[in-house]
């Protein structure tokens, strides 16, 4: 999955994670502003894919969820 992470306090973004359990471990992605992420589901059914950035200054933004597939947000 990829997607684009901005700042709309005036800062930069200092990274990003996903979430591929609905929020319960968090895992980096690669890239900040434009970011990527790689994952193989180990089972069939949904995926509950969650992604948040955090700024230069630390803060961290709340979790999006895309609305449906392809799974880019």
């Amino acid at each position: 999955m990829s997607g684009t992470a901005t700042d709309a306090g005036g800062g930069r973004v200092a990274g990003v994670e996903v979430s591929t359990d609905g929020g319960a471990t968090w895992h980096p992605a690669s890239g900040r502003a434009s970011w990527t992420y790689t994952f193989t589901p180990t089972v069939t059914g949904p995926v509950a894919v969650r992604a948040r950035a955090v700024d230069d200054s630390g803060h961290l933004g709340a979790a999006a969820q895309p609305d449906g597939c392809p799974c880019t947000i």
